[in-house]
C-alpha cells in the first residue's frame, strides 16, 4: 500500500479544527486539535478508491482528519488547507495490514513521518 506524506511548510494559526462529541449528560461537547505539523494521505483501506487526509502535530499526535473521495481531492485539499505543494510529497510504501479497523489511528504511519517528512 502506498501512502503520501508531507511536512507543513509553515505555521498557518489557529486551525479551529475539533472534535464534537455527546457527554453522557447528552450536551455536546468540543475539543479542538492541535495545529498540524505533517499530514499523510492514505487510503481508506486496502480494496478502497477513497482516501484520508490526516493531520498529525508536532508530538506525532493525531490531529484530525477529512475523508476524500479521491487522491486528487485529498491532494487539493492539503494544497488549499496547508499551502503544501504538488512536489513536496514523499511516496511510502507499507505492508497491507488489515487488522486495524481505521487506518487513521496507526502508530507506525506517525512514525514513518516522523522519518520521512521531518519538522525543520
Amino acid at each position: 500500500m502506498v501512502k503520501l506524506v508531507a511536512t507543513v511548510p509553515t505555521a498557518l494559526g489557529d486551525p479551529k479544527h475539533s472534535l464534537l462529541a455527546s457527554a453522557p449528560s447528552g450536551e455536546l461537547a468540543s475539543n479542538r486539535f492541535p495545529p498540524a505539523a505533517r499530514v499523510g494521505i492514505e487510503p481508506n483501506g486496502a480494496e478502497s478508491s477513497s482516501f484520508f487526509l490526516i493531520r498529525y502535530d508536532s508530538e506525532r499526535g493525531f490531529a484530525g482528519d477529512r475523508w476524500h473521495k479521491t487522491l486528487e481531492d485529498a491532494r487539493s485539499q492539503a494544497v488549499w488547507e496547508f499551502k503544501i505543494p504538488p512536489d513536496a510529497w514523499t511516496e511510502i510504501t507499507v505492508p497491507d495490514d488489515d487488522s486495524e479497523s481505521r487506518p487513521v489511528v496507526s502508530t507506525w504511519f506517525g512514525q514513518l513521518m516522523a522519518r520521512y517528512a521531518p519538522l525543520p
